[in-house]
């Protein structure tokens, strides 16, 4: 489906509203309610359904490495509403895969602007994504028509459901890794057999479930089960990226432990294209000094 940005569309710079505020969406399409099903479709016809973009900070440099891609719905009478409030409803209607692809579309257009500096655009993709033969191809010409060098980006899988068929989703990574693409596994250590299909999976990047990274500087199970998977990942050779971080002292926590990015609240929503952009060369505090604030 061909994804046509809107002319206008209000409160672009709204604040996002919390997964709490959007948990109803589901039941009202249930009940009839305009909130619900047909006006997701609509949004997705009309443009109101975007990607938006979540730096991913060095955090030996502060310097923004990456950015996550997550859509975003525009709501007429909820304001931005984060995937998490919409993905159910996407699910329970057949349009998660409609979902995935403009966030796709919208990311390698977007990646254009900070590619020149180094900054990889992650994209989170449906298991009927990948499962697609044809994914790979699409992909590539995605970004040939927009001049983006393949290594300026990157997908994000889970253990649930993109591995169903295992070999043929190792054949389509491969694929995408001879282009130079990244593959990052994402929600690592909550799968049942993570660590022995991670042995087989061609990944560079594995991203540490935020419901470790909330718990580690109190929770010390928390926090052997961080330092053991940060260790395991760099044992073999992989990247960590730290989910979820909201305050200083995980964020110092973590990078004792050497992890060496992360992403999170602390530092940064999840940002309309046009701030990402103008934000994309700044560097973050990472220290536990207190409040962290950007620097030019």
């Amino acid at each position: 489906m061909t994804h046509h940005a809107p002319a206008s569309i209000p409160n672009r710079t709204a604040p996002v509203a919390s997964p709490a505020s959007g948990s109803s969406v589901l039941a009202t399409a249930h009940t009839g309610d305009a909130t619900g099903a047909d006006s997701l479709a609509r949004a997705i016809v009309s443009g109101r359904v975007e990607a938006w973009f979540q730096p991913e900070v060095d955090l030996t440099t502060g310097r923004t490495v990456a950015y996550e891609a997550l859509a975003r719905w525009h709501h007429p009478r909820r304001g931005v509403l984060p995937a998490g409030a919409f993905i159910d409803l996407a699910a329970h209607e057949g349009t998660v895969g409609t979902v995935s692809e403009i966030v796709t579309a919208d990311a390698v257009r977007a990646a254009v602007a900070w590619a020149p500096a180094g900054i990889r655009t992650w994209v989170n993709v449906s298991p009927g994504q990948l499962g697609d033969d044809r994914f790979v191809d699409r992909l590539h010409t995605r970004c040939r028509a927009v001049g983006l060098p393949p290594h300026a980006l990157g997908i994000e899988i889970t253990e649930r459901g993109h591995l169903d068929d295992l070999d043929g989703t190792i054949r389509r990574l491969g694929a995408l890794r001879d282009l130079g693409v990244g593959i990052a596994l994402d929600d690592f250590g909550t799968g049942h057999s993570s660590l022995v299909r991670l042995r087989r999976l061609p990944v560079d990047v594995i991203k540490l479930d935020r419901r470790f990274v909330a718990g580690v500087t109190v929770d010390p199970a928390d926090r052997a089960v961080a330092e053991t998977l940060i260790t395991l990942a760099d044992r073999l050779g992989l990247d960590v990226v730290a989910e979820g971080v909201e305050d200083a002292a995980t964020a110092h926590l973590l990078r004792r432990l050497g992890c060496r990015r992360a992403q999170g609240w602390l530092w940064s929503p999840a940002l309309a294209p046009l701030e990402a952009r103008r934000v994309a060369g700044r560097r973050w505090r990472t220290g536990a000094e207190g409040p962290l604030r950007s620097e030019i």
